[in-house]
């Protein structure tokens, strides 16, 4: 499978900024704190995260799926 680009990250970022996936995010979902912001400036937040910011929201929120689907 081919790695996705930084602009794909981020893409996705900005969906769980939007909202959590499983309906409520836990309390060290890292995104929790930012989707209590406008969405506007959740979208800047994002753009100016660092490459390793947008891959840890990525990893954690991978994490958090497979640990809440129980896989």
């Amino acid at each position: 499978m081919d790695e996705l680009s930084i602009e794909h990250k981020r893409t996705w970022v900005k969906g769980l900024m939007i909202d959590c996936p499983m309906g409520e995010a836990l309390d060290d979902c890292p995104a929790r704190e930012l989707r209590t912001m406008p969405i506007e400036k959740r979208l800047i937040v994002v753009d100016e995260m660092t490459p390793g910011q947008v891959e840890e929201v990525i990893v954690y929120h991978k994490q958090c799926l497979k640990k809440r689907e129980g896989r």
